[in-house]
């Protein structure tokens, strides 16, 4: 029996992404025998880059087909879903207008609901899109202002065990911990600091289990 390739996941991967490159449906993926050890300490959606999985074998499937003719043959690929919650001040952000850029193209489009959520169903071979924000531009007035705009690295969030993890859920919540690089600074610290503090933990500027947790429960994840 030839042995499953083993894939090492690369900055800004997660399963689905891994499952549409290969071919193999996700949960098959996730499901195989070798993976047993990283369901234990990920979620598939919330992969370490450097994680290894082990991807099977795509499944062959036999069709009747007519000779002399052309065939065309296309492998769905199911969506996985975005959902993003805004805030200002810590207030939602209610019934904004929002759209999904990728190279200008509107990919999806909508408005925020009550507690400035929404959710859009998205190919998993995107995995990075512009959030705008706002009335869409108006080229004959130039007096309106410009929608804001957010560059999304999609399927990048690293697990919050990690400092990178932290320090990702830091900055997407409104506190700045500097460049995201597995690295406890000053900024990070000071970033932790004022966490705890609006979460009313105790104030240590260190990640620990009880900060880590208030992350995952404010980030969504």
């Amino acid at each position: 029996m030839t042995e499953s390739p083993t894939h090492r996941v690369a900055e800004g991967e997660c399963l689905a992404s891994i499952a549409h490159d290969a071919g193999v449906p996700r949960q098959r993926i996730w499901d195989h025998a070798d993976n047993a050890a990283l369901r234990e300490e990920r979620d598939p959606y919330l992969l370490r880059c450097g994680d290894r999985l082990t991807i099977p074998e795509p499944e062959v499937e036999e069709e009747d087909c007519s000779t002399e003719q052309r065939h065309r043959f296309r492998r769905p690929a199911p969506p996985t879903k975005l959902r993003l919650r805004l805030l200002e001040n810590d207030e939602p952000r209610a019934g904004l207008d929002w759209r999904l850029l990728l190279d200008e193209d509107i990919l999806a489009e909508g408005v925020t609901d009550d507690d400035g959520e929404f959710e859009t169903p998205i190919s998993p071979a995107v995995k990075a899109c512009t959030l705008e924000l706002g009335d869409p531009v108006d080229e004959d007035d130039d007096e309106a202002p410009p929608p804001e705009r957010y560059h999304l690295q999609l399927g990048a969030l690293d697990p919050a065990s990690t400092i990178r993890g932290v320090q990702a859920r830091l900055q997407n919540l409104g506190f700045s911990p500097g460049p995201i690089d597995d690295l406890i600074g000053p900024l990070t610290r000071a970033a932790i600091r004022q966490f705890q503090e609006a979460a009313d933990l105790e104030v240590t500027g260190e990640p620990d289990d009880p900060t880590k947790d208030g992350l995952v429960e404010q980030h969504g994840c």
